[in-house]
């Protein structure tokens, strides 16, 4: 048995998880960092390097295709309005300047998320919030992008991409998607359940938890669902019965 297979402890040799060494993850990072380091001298040395990309001119990029500023504190995001649905952006960039044995970085960090006007309103609604704001139906996650120097075709492209998952996101499935969750799933997705049938004007489903919770049945959901959510959404969802 490998000295760190004992090291994790035991097992037999044939058995255990084929996981690396202990030291594996080190010498991955040294192997990128010289890695990183040859490119970057390679870079240097083909002609002069390229200008790279600040946040001022990202923030024009975005505004070009249509996109507008919004503070959400602590955030800055960028929202797009688009025939079916509002796209918004979280952007990050990150400037890493050449020190040491370390090679230069810019790193790039985009989520793009999208909703519907019409979710949009009805989570607003259920939650007794009217004046909530970037409700998400669903979202990329965290899209991160590095580059020794992120110039601005390069953030073109990644604009593109990322663009093109937002819109590759279907509204109308994502809706399908909630109404067959199960009240108990964790986090806001109970929430998204009840937006959904809402908006589908499935008063039945919705009726039958408004009278089981009075009846003091949770239902599944989480403890932030409040019998008077459940109420809301059934107002809603008579509307659009």
């Amino acid at each position: 048995m490998a000295n760190w297979l004992k090291w994790l402890g035991g097992g037999k040799e044939d058995s255990a998880p084929k996981l690396d060494p202990p030291d594996a993850a080190a010498q991955r990072n040294e192997k990128g960092r010289l890695d990183d380091l040859a490119a970057w001298d390679s870079l240097k040395a083909s002609g002069p390097l390229p200008k790279k990309v600040t946040r001022a001119q990202l923030e024009k990029m975005l505004t070009a295709r249509g996109f507008r500023k919004k503070r959400v504190d602590p955030d800055v995001c960028f929202l797009k309005d688009m025939p079916d649905r509002v796209v918004f952006l979280l952007v990050r960039l990150k400037t890493f300047g050449h020190e040491g044995h370390y090679a230069p970085s810019q790193r790039l960090t985009l989520s793009a998320n999208i909703c519907t006007p019409e979710y949009a309103a009805a989570e607003a609604e259920v939650m007794g919030d009217p004046d909530r704001q970037l409700v998400t139906m669903a979202g990329t996650g965290e899209l991160r992008f590095k580059e020794f120097i992120l110039t601005a075709e390069r953030a073109e492209d990644i604009f593109d991409e990322v663009q093109a998952k937002a819109i590759a996101i279907d509204p109308v499935a994502l809706l399908a998607q909630f109404r067959g969750y199960d009240p108990s799933r964790p986090g806001a997705d109970g929430l998204k359940h009840l937006c959904a049938l809402a908006l589908a004007g499935d008063v039945d489903t919705l009726h039958g938890y408004v009278r089981r919770r009075m009846a003091n049945d949770p239902c599944g959901f989480v403890p932030f669902i409040t019998a008077e959510m459940i109420a809301r959404a059934a107002k809603i969802g008579h509307r659009h019965g």
